[in-house]
């Protein structure tokens, strides 16, 4: 069978989408299969790169698949061309539908995000979510047929379960933190990612916990306000290598997860598999995914507040979380994933 991965957007990183595509490719070679990773080179360090890219696809990237007739072409990041070859199953992965909320994406984003979504959802041969949650949207709101959806799991990266890992305190050091002495979070600061709830809570509390910082994983590309906040234990890390993340997760005292919508939620696998007790939003897809290794707040500042002071104070609360999300764990692995790609692919 001639498999294609249509890596474009997606390798740069071992999260999110990148993540992902590295666990479908293990899940094919366990199968004996080795995907053929296609990469768009033509919209390198110029702006706008959805325009081209949708072009590529429809032209290049067409005629190569009529030349080579690949069998099956996954798509992780959701784009996919209009025209398709015959005799080709198109796979397409949707992890969320954040661009129909206007509130999160800006309507350049939101109009290119939601044509390419309807033409993934048409063009598709199978559509597959890594969530429940996004499933159930995609249902509800374009009336597509059940069958047509196939739900995937989702799973951590080695280097997260690598025990292996580079010298901890090392990474501390570098950092400036102290193991156990701080509450941390990863991600962009986004509207949907809720940062600012999370450090206006840890600034509610921060007078009261001296000793503990707050300590923010993650580009925060121009936003000048990130520049103004006053308050010498809030610390940005910026980008955080691969093997370094796992070290910042595991010497938490807490990880924080305060966003107001997400397809699936990867650092609740990755604060799980780390053994690091987590406040996550109060949203069905967490609740999905963290099952009872979470404490769930509604993610206002106070609420979020009140969790870490809980979670600080209650010793015994913090290991149940710990033994929870190990038993977790469990629901998502890379045995999994290959066992369900295998069922999609029919091999």
């Amino acid at each position: 069978m001639k498999v294609w991965i249509d890596c474009s957007f997606a390798l740069k990183n071992k999260t999110g989408v990148g993540a992902y595509i590295l666990s479908i490719i293990e899940a094919l070679k366990e199968s004996g299969i080795i995907p053929n990773l296609i990469f768009c080179r033509i919209f390198e360090n110029i702006p706008y790169k959805a325009i081209p890219y949708f072009i590529w696809l429809n032209t290049v990237f067409y005629i190569k698949t009529l030349i080579e007739k690949p069998d099956v072409i996954f798509f992780p990041a959701f784009f996919m061309p209009f025209f398709k070859r015959k005799n080709t199953k198109y796979i397409t992965v949707i992890h969320d539908l954040a661009p129909y909320n206007p509130k999160f994406v800006n309507s350049y984003i939101s109009f290119i995000y939601k044509l390419a979504i309807n033409i993934a959802i048409r063009k598709a041969d199978t559509i597959i979510t890594i969530s429940e949650a996004v499933r159930q949207e995609l249902i509800t709101k374009f009336s597509i047929p059940e069958e047509k959806i196939k739900l995937t799991s989702n799973c951590v990266g080695e280097h997260f379960l690598n025990e292996n890992q580079i010298n901890g305190p090392d990474i501390l050091q570098k950092y400036g933190l102290t193991d156990k002495k701080y509450v941390f979070s990863a991600a962009t600061f986004n509207k949907r990612k809720n940062m600012y709830s999370l450090i206006e809570a840890f600034s509610l509390i921060s007078a009261k916990y001296p000793d503990i910082k707050l300590v923010l994983a993650g580009a925060k590309g121009n936003d000048e306000k990130l520049n103004h906040i006053d308050n010498e234990n809030v610390i940005f890390t910026g980008y955080v290598k691969d093997e370094e993340l796992p070290i910042l997760y595991k010497h938490s005292l807490i990880y924080v997860f305060p966003s107001l919508y997400e397809g699936f939620g990867i650092p609740i696998l990755e604060a799980q598999a780390t053994e690091t007790p987590i406040i996550a939003s109060n949203i069905p897809v967490f609740r999905e995914v963290a099952a009872n290794g979470a404490v769930f707040c509604i993610p206002t500042s106070k609420n979020i507040a009140k969790k870490i002071e809980l979670l600080i104070a209650d010793t015994k609360l913090r290991q149940s979380l710990i033994e929870a999300g190990k038993q977790n764990l469990s629901r998502f692995s890379s045995d999994i994933l290959a066992k369900q790609i295998k069922e999609i692919l029919d091999i």
